[in-house]
């Protein structure tokens, strides 16, 4: 077995010969994100139109059968075999196609494409074209060319002398360079591309990424998992002078994120409202009580009647940075009421779910 293996010829290697071939994986598919999985080695690239200003590449309609190409570059993932490379094409100012006549009886589809004549010779060429399509009474686009790349499909209908906006869809795809992010116009219906490639959805400002397989997956952002716990029913009574444990979590931190632990309370009621008579959320970590806040009942004007109203109903949070470990957050209901009326807090029978009380834990960020 040889202890070593030649590699293309380097591009940067002064004396040496280098083909066309070694440009295109070297400089070409070298620095561009990696293949989607349909993608043939390793050493494929992700073919697609470069992402910038003055929407490189976008087909319009203009007059008649005509149409428009901004300029733009785009780059074509070679097909004579896995190891041919990345194609450039650059279009260098705004062209205008004509679309081929109209079928009298059927209409059809026709691809815009970016197409590379590759035959080793000055006969050569890279051009933007339009590939019609056959003309049927339920038409398919045609199939691609080898080295090519499709920017927009156009619906020609049957006896028609003009197109229009409506007829053309924007196929284009975007390739970007390894460790760029992909824009995209849509990933709903998936993200092609190697696990790790993120895609920055442009119709809804989102950031994607992809699981290798083909699908688009929300980025988990925050340092770990947040946590929720919910209380879907009335807490047995607190004597005054007494505390009872709302609800408790338990979450792993890193030691370097800022928590949000917010507790959301909907209402805590008296036997027999008893106005003066006051008690006190906590909040505690492993614990030790990290915020506080106290709740009263008032005794409203005469005019009102004079009957004391509850309170303590609203949502109340705490900042802080644990240490690394698993902590218990708790939350902490305080009776400190001068009579002897005993509190809880009360969720009404068979009461939907924005009537429950709840214990938040997770990044401060989130």
């Amino acid at each position: 077995m040889p202890l070593g293996v030649n590699a293309h010829a380097g591009a940067w290697l002064d004396g040496v010969q280098v083909a066309a071939q070694d440009l295109r994986l070297q400089l070409g598919g070298a620095f561009l994100t990696g293949a989607s999985p349909s993608g043939s080695t390793g050493i494929a690239a992700r073919p697609g139109v470069r992402y910038g200003t003055g929407n490189p590449l976008l087909v319009q309609a203009s007059s008649g059968m005509n149409i428009t190409v901004n300029a733009g570059v785009a780059w074509v993932q070679g097909t004579a075999s896995a190891t041919a490379g990345m194609y450039t094409c650059c279009l260098d100012t705004t062209s205008t196609l004509t679309v081929a006549t109209s079928d009298p009886t059927n209409p059809r589809i026709d691809n815009v494409i970016v197409q590379v004549t590759d035959v080793g010779t000055s006969s050569s060429t890279t051009v933007v074209t339009l590939q019609t399509g056959t003309p049927a009474a339920s038409p398919v686009a045609p199939t691609l060319p080898a080295n090519s790349l499709l920017l927009a499909t156009i619906a020609v209908g049957a006896n028609v002398s003009s197109i229009t906006a409506g007829n053309i869809t924007d196929k284009r795809v975007y390739s970007v360079a390894t460790g760029g992010i992909v824009p995209m116009t849509n990933v709903t219906g998936g993200l092609s591309g190697q696990a790790g490639l993120y895609a920055h959805d442009l119709s809804t400002g989102r950031l994607k990424a992809s699981d290798g397989s083909g699908n688009a997956a929300q980025p988990k952002i925050g340092a770990f998992a947040p946590v929720k716990q919910t209380l879907t029913a009335t807490t047995a009574n607190i004597a005054p002078g007494a505390s009872a444990t709302i609800l408790s979590a338990s979450i792993t931190t890193d030691g370097a994120t800022e928590i949000k632990i917010e507790i959301g309370c909907y209402g805590i009621d008296q036997a027999t409202i008893h106005a003066g008579d006051w008690g006190e959320h906590q909040i505690k970590l492993d614990g030790t009580i990290v915020d506080s806040g106290r709740f009263s009942w008032q005794m409203p004007a005469a005019s009102a009647g004079g009957t004391p109203e509850g309170c303590g109903a609203g949502i109340f949070a705490a900042y802080v940075t644990p240490s690394a470990a698993t902590h218990t957050v708790t939350w902490v209901l305080q009776n400190a009421a001068s009579s002897t009326q005993s509190v809880r807090i009360f969720i009404p029978t068979g009461s939907p779910s924005q009537f429950y009380s709840t214990l938040r834990v997770g990044p401060a960020f989130n």
